[in-house]
């Protein structure tokens, strides 16, 4: 558990969040508590890209449903991306972004994880008995509560992509074309692969606006509202993989990823002060003025003269041995004695 978290505040901004709702978004823990909501939502094969989606069915149309969730960033995986990835290339699908909500406990939240594991149970029903990969709630730190992991990976299979389009890069994800490099003739990077960042803004009539952000403005801690989709893959073997997919991060509250911030420096110690290095550095150099002194030869009269530099240090060289001359008679002395 992080104690430095301020986890009942936090709670409690986020439940307030969590009493506005926006008639034109899909909550996910109201539509499992809807009527016979089985019948109005449920799982169909999308080729573009190959995958299974669960998707509303008004009428004769079929649109696919996008959740809104708020809760707190506990964990995060997010651009841009400056560094190489040191991946190779034929690894380079599973490349994503990726961010892990938690709850703090708030009952909407909890909900919400009961309602994705039945829509789990729903999906199961389109393959052979066991295939579909067990899907469940991660744990939190923040309190022990249940989070949930949104993720989207940065490429497509073109052979999965059907008649979908690449588009670039935005610049804020790759700013040093890392990424770009790294398509090939079997990948591409859709739109769908795109997340979308902003911040929200509002009056005190709640009357928001949204701004773009840039990935990095996200911080653990912060109050965020999500869109994700429910997505079923196919991997290589003959199971099946159940995965949230990230859409967009909507920040809606910096205060407590602050907070957690400044808490943590506070309590960072601070790197003990050290002290410098002692070393020995240089040659004995045996200049001109020495070599003709120690010669018996006069040079310029400074070696009959003993002045100057090299005479002062010759005078200290011999003082120095009579005194070590004395010094190694005394102890022998001693010894004697």
């Amino acid at each position: 558990m992080d104690t430095v978290y301020n986890i009942q505040g936090a709670k409690h901004d986020l439940e307030e969040e969590q009493r506005w709702v926006d008639d034109e978004k899909e909550y996910l823990h109201a539509i499992v508590n809807l009527p016979s909501w089985d019948t109005t939502y449920g799982p169909t094969y999308s080729a573009e890209p190959s995958s299974w989606r669960l998707v509303k069915k008004t009428g004769a149309e079929k649109e696919e449903v996008v959740f809104t969730i708020q809760g707190v960033i506990e964990g995060k995986e997010l651009p841009p991306v400056f560094e190489d990835l040191k991946i190779a290339r034929n690894k380079a699908f599973f490349l994503h972004q990726s961010l892990m909500l938690s709850g703090l406990g708030t009952t909407t939240f909890e909900e919400s994880l009961s309602a994705l594991t039945k829509i789990w149970t729903v999906f199961g029903r389109q393959f052979p008995e066991g295939r579909l990969m067990p899907w469940q709630a991660g744990v939190s730190a923040f309190g022990g509560a249940g989070t949930l992991t949104l993720s989207n990976r940065y490429f497509t299979k073109k052979s999965e992509a059907g008649q979908m389009q690449g588009v670039p890069f935005p610049s804020n994800v790759d700013p040093k074309k890392i990424l770009t490099k790294m398509l090939n003739p079997s990948l591409i990077h859709t739109a769908e692969n795109n997340v979308q960042y902003v911040i929200r803004h509002s009056d005190l009539g709640r009357n928001f606006q949204y701004t773009p952000a840039d990935p990095q403005h996200f911080r653990i801690g912060d109050i965020v509202e999500v869109q994700f989709s429910v997505v079923v893959y196919k991997m290589r073997t003959d199971y099946y993989v159940f995965k949230p997919m990230l859409y967009s991060i909507a920040l809606l509250d910096a205060k407590w990823g602050n907070d957690l911030a400044l808490c943590r420096a506070s309590i960072t110690p601070s790197p003990a002060p050290t002290q410098p290095l002692k070393r020995k550095i240089g040659y004995a150099v045996v200049t001109n003025a020495t070599v003709c002194a120690q010669q018996g030869e006069p040079m310029d009269g400074i070696a009959e003269q003993g002045g100057g530099v090299e005479g002062e240090a010759e005078r200290k060289r011999a003082k120095t041995a009579e005194d070590e001359s004395k010094v190694s008679g005394g102890l022998a002395q001693m010894r004697l004695a």
